[in-house]
């Protein structure tokens, strides 16, 4: 219980002073993007992922800088699942791994949750696996630190516009090296736009 309340102080900490470097470069007139390599991963109609090739990755945390954009409403659908926007694997990533993910609901509300793997269990197997996050804002630039510590998974979320700060955790599965987890989803009826940075830590 000690370590999680530290985790918590420390991710506040770390947030306060990457949002301290973004109104840096915002009145520099330099975009906020520019802190890491922005991509935009487009997942055409009809498809799960934007046909990025895996990226080799050996870290345990990764700091994701992401923009919600309008593409990712749609209409309610049966069944519905959770959209990734990015995270890691260690290993196989169906085995151990961890994700930031979203839901449409309503067709115009958008939610987060983390999103992991468990030796082998998934989400779908172990709903703890999947903790809420909850509703975020389209057009608004969000930061996700995931970080595999002591058996765990964190999910830090705050957004950069507004007061908005999150951080859930769940259980964390045995894995080597692994890769960079781009956005993936279930199909939809239009192309989907992620404007998504992956900062190393």
């Amino acid at each position: 219980m000690k370590q999680v309340k530290n985790y918590h102080k420390i991710s506040l900490i770390a947030s306060i002073i990457i949002t301290l470097i973004v109104l840096v470069f915002m009145l520099s007139g330099t975009s906020c993007t520019k802190i890491g390599v922005e991509k935009v991963y487009v997942i055409k109609a009809n498809k799960h992922h934007s046909n990025r090739l895996p990226k080799f990755y050996n870290k345990e945390s990764v700091l994701i800088y992401f923009r919600v954009d309008s593409s990712w409403l749609y209409e309610p659908m049966k069944p519905d699942g959770w959209h990734k926007i990015g995270g890691f694997s260690e290993g196989n990533h169906h085995k151990s791994s961890a994700r930031i993910t979203y839901q449409c609901r309503n067709g115009d509300e958008i939610h987060l949750a983390g999103y992991a793997y468990v030796n082998d269990t998934s989400p779908q197997q172990d709903r703890s696996l999947k903790p809420y996050i909850g509703r975020i804002r389209v057009g608004e630039y969000y930061y996700c630190r995931i970080d595999r510590m002591a058996g765990r998974n964190y999910f830090d979320v705050w957004a950069v516009g507004y007061d908005f700060h999150t951080t859930v955790d769940c259980r964390a599965g045995k894995g080597k090296i692994g890769y960079l987890l781009y956005p993936h989803g279930f199909l939809v009826d239009h192309d989907r736009i992620f404007p998504v940075t992956f900062i190393k830590q």
